[in-house]
């Protein structure tokens, strides 16, 4: 496959995956969950993180709403506070930076096309890598385009 994306001008990108299937990913979740709390980490649920706690120019914690009462604000405190808002929380965490001024840069998003052809196409790669990432810079434009 190698070969064959470097005689058409493609970058095989190594991208190690297994597919899980649902109830394995179950299983997955719940051993990474059971681990992180054998290990010391607290996690909270049902709660909405609203702001930053800051003390000295270190974040010390968070301040939640309880979901199931709006207005209710708890705080949490932690000696690491991690952040993982996704891209749906995006904007929050760029205000929320913005307001205690916190230097942050946002990661780059692709924007794509979704093209789909038959399988024919794609089947002799498709049957030797369960996805496969490839990528190239197709003439006559110079855009960087890759498979997903």
């Amino acid at each position: 496959i190698r070969s064959l994306a470097i005689q058409a001008g493609l970058k095989l990108v190594d991208c190690p995956i297994r597919h899980l299937g649902t109830e394995k990913a179950h299983e997955l979740y719940l051993s990474i969950q059971t681990f992180l709390a054998e290990n010391g980490v607290e996690m909270i649920f049902g709660r909405e993180c609203s702001n930053l706690i800051i003390e000295n120019d270190v974040c010390t914690g968070v301040i939640t709403n309880d979901v199931m009462n709006p207005g209710l604000e708890i705080p949490v405190s932690g000696d690491t506070i991690v952040l993982a808002t996704g891209r749906r929380g995006a904007e929050w965490l760029e205000q929320i930076c913005s307001l205690h001024n916190i230097f942050h840069q946002p990661g780059t998003v692709d924007i794509g096309v979704r093209v789909e052809v038959r399988n024919e196409i794609m089947e002799h790669v498709n049957n030797v890598l369960y996805e496969s990432k490839l990528v190239g810079y197709p003439k006559p434009f110079k855009n960087k385009v890759r498979t997903f």
